[in-house]
């Protein structure tokens, strides 16, 4: 059905337009019922026979900024917010927190496009009109950086500190250097680029290009050289990457298109012609591809290891129009905009037959961008001369596995998530336990021994001492007693590293992806070992003496931390050396890194939380805690650090390094078992998560 037809809603009042499109479209929608390919007709009518549940997300504030507000980023770190004003030539800078504009910066003519880059803390505008792009630092312009053409879609690479613009005029793309704007290199497109993403684990970018035809050119971020250019069919509007599967996918909504490349295997191309509906839009998130169709109330999804749509897998809603879309994997929802209907869906990722996950905001005109603020669950939407925040907090917690609790040694000690594909893994004796999140949230009855979603992976060694995840290839890597396996994300197939020294007992890894290397404390020899993180294989061995074991990996500066027992080791994996040594007073029990800012934190087995420089490797602050430290994390949004003792988690401010909070054992109790010992056996365990509830909602008051 051609979306043409609204031009006869132009002589409806503006006080019922709004409310009268959605109308329109819901008619619309349910006369094109029986022509969807992708879900059951039983499923469509049983969907349409109720209605969606309205805004259960919270409206905290609607914002004047701006005259046609488009695109809108979000730098949670600065608890910044930034809307492009296309109508007026500017950018609106919202305070997150406390939902107003802090600043309205004049930019180029016809700014069209925007990136932040989450480690510099820097915000890029493409300038259209003026050929140009603008740099904002917090609330201040700091650059223009004149380029020529017509720049419109921004890509930043944070690792490589490289921005891509596409050039719609001069058909190329500008490599710049995000910190200076020197040019390093232009790719030519021959057709005109639409779209680009970017695959954050390879460094590899690809750029839909349309015109009389269509293709799509990659990008080597790394040498940057472009690689090949693959034949894809005209008229795309958007492109997705799957980091861990490497397959990227492309929508062409005037053919009906939708394609699949794998750049893993040769950059082979699979092609689904649709029946109806006109794939528009595509966002990657939570291990699926997500599509809207213009013509469609579907959301169709296939997972990132296929590309590829199945019969039922999609999202339906009651609306036609589908445009923009935004995955949120750390909240695990979407929103998908219907500008022509004024109105966005924000939906919970859990299952798709459930109407309790569609959420529909309806706004007074046009809804044209959105943006999620995950360390403040918020959404931002643009509409009219306004933005929208609303509260999205989760509304329920989920239990998932807690595990055996009988014989000999049952703590899960070592634990690590791919965020790309959803699954979390843990280590316990001989076995490793890989959980599906979505799977775990969906099948969630209640009780902490429920096994929904969880597989057991087992080892042929009795002893597990280690675990790490390769998000860029899908590997698991586990360290065990003379022993060290790596396990395939996608089958669970278990196989034995060899090649290593003998007796070699890995106990600490950590992740280097500037270089895809496996950083590796073995406790038999005291020595750290580089391997290679698709393989495991042995690159290289750095001699250290007096280490504990904690690692943590600076991909930014290409850098390890080895913690000792009075020091700190400084490792160089890419020339196999020691770089340096920093004095402590105790042994290192945890390090955490926040390389954006420098610094580094470790606690140790004497009270101590120290902050180090790592620039100059000296120690800036020492804070003495109540009890001995075991843990410490740092979380890279905010840049707050929380250091865990025996009895307490404290989190500390990055900026002033004063305690913000104390989450004592005496305020968050864990949950006492003996409150059930009167309790028969058959009902000790329904009385323990009785009790697990009744803490937790007394947490929540």
């Amino acid at each position: 059905m051609p979306l043409q037809a609204l031009s006869g809603l132009r002589s409806i009042p503006a006080s019922s337009q709004s409310t009268q499109k959605r109308q329109f479209f819901r008619r619309l929608g349910s006369r094109l019922l029986r022509r969807h390919s992708l879900v059951a007709l039983g499923t469509l009518l049983q969907l349409m026979a109720f209605a969606i549940p309205l805004n259960a997300a919270t409206l905290l504030k609607t914002i004047p900024v701006g005259t046609a507000p488009g695109q809108v980023v979000v730098n949670p770190s600065t608890h910044l917010a930034y809307v492009v004003n296309q109508g007026s030539n500017n950018i609106s800078v919202i305070d997150t927190q406390l939902l107003k504009v802090k600043a309205t910066l004049t930019v180029g003519s016809a700014p069209v496009g925007i990136a932040a880059n989450p480690v510099s803390g820097k915000v890029y505008v493409a300038n259209s009109g003026s050929g140009s792009i603008t740099v904002i630092s917090g609330i201040t312009v700091q650059a223009t950086w004149t380029i020529g053409g017509t720049p419109s879609a921004l890509v930043v690479d944070p690792v490589r500190s490289q921005l891509y613009v596409a050039d719609t005029s001069l058909n190329q793309v500008e490599v710049l250097n995000a910190t200076s704007g020197a040019v390093l290199t232009t790719v030519p497109t021959a057709l005109t680029p639409a779209a680009m993403t970017i695959n954050i684990a390879t460094h590899a970018v690809f750029i839909a290009c349309t015109g009389s035809s269509g293709s799509v050119v990659v990008f080597d971020g790394i040498h940057n050289s472009v690689i090949t250019t693959v034949g894809v069919v005209k008229g795309s509007t958007s492109i997705s990457a799957d980091p861990a599967s490497n397959l990227v996918v492309v929508e062409s909504p005037s053919t009906d298109t939708h394609t699949v490349i794998n750049a893993g295997s040769g950059y082979t191309v699979q092609t689904q012609i649709l029946s109806t509906g006109g794939p528009l839009g595509s966002a990657y998130g939570d291990g699926f591809f997500f599509v809207t169709w213009s013509a469609s109330t579907q959301i169709a999804f296939a997972t990132g290891d296929s590309g590829l749509f199945t019969l039922g897998n999609s999202y339906v809603t009651n609306l036609l129009g589908g445009g923009g879309l935004t995955v949120n994997p750390s909240s695990n929802q979407m929103v998908v905009l219907y500008p022509a209907a004024d109105v966005a869906y924000l939906i919970d990722l859990l299952n798709p037959l459930f109407l309790q996950n569609y959420h529909e905001l309806t706004f007074s005109s046009k809804v044209a961008g959105a943006a999620f603020d995950p360390l403040a669950n918020k959404l931002f939407i643009t509409s009219g001369h306004t933005v929208s925040a609303f509260d999205i907090s989760p509304r329920e917690l989920v239990d998932a596995y807690e595990g055996d609790y009988s014989g000999n040694g049952y703590n899960f000690n070592y634990i690590d998530s791919n965020p790309v594909t959803g699954m979390m893994y843990t280590a316990r004796l001989g076995n490793v336990f890989a959980v599906n999140e979505t799977a775990a949230g969906a099948g969630d009855d209640g009780t902490s021994q429920n096994t929904a979603g969880v597989t057991t992976i087992p080892l042929p060694s009795n002893y597990s001492e280690a675990l790490a995840v390769n998000v860029a290839s899908n590997k698991i890597f586990v360290g065990g007693y003379s022993a060290f396996y790596s396990i395939d994300g996608a089958t669970n197939i278990v196989t034995a590293v060899s090649g290593l020294p003998a007796n070699t007992r890995i106990r600490s890894m950590a992740m280097d992806y500037a270089t895809n290397e496996l950083i590796a404390w073995d406790y038999f020899s005291g020595n750290v070992l580089v391997l290679d993180g698709a393989t495991g294989a042995l690159l290289k061995t750095i001699p250290t003496t007096g280490s504990t074991g904690p690692i943590v990996v600076d991909s930014v500066h290409s850098l390890a931390y080895l913690g000792g027992y009075q020091n700190l080791f400084v490792i160089n994996p890419a020339t196999g050396t020691l770089a340096a040594t920093i004095p402590v007073p105790a042994e290192v029990m945890a390090i955490a890194l926040n390389p954006a800012k420098n610094l580094l934190y470790e606690v140790d087995n004497f009270k101590n939380l120290l902050v180090i420089n790592t620039s100059t490797n000296t120690v800036v602050t020492t804070i003495t805690l109540a009890a001995a430290g075991n843990s410490i994390a740092v979380n890279p949004i905010s840049g707050n650090y929380y250091a865990c003792t025996t009895w307490d988690v404290l989190e500390y401010s990055s900026a002033t390094n004063k305690l913000i909070k104390d989450f004592s054992y005496t305020a968050y109790p864990p949950v006492a078992d003996c409150r059930c010992v009167g309790e028969s056996p058959h009902r000790q365990h329904l009385c323990r998560e009785r009790q697990r509830r009744i803490d937790r909602r007394s947490r929540c008051d």
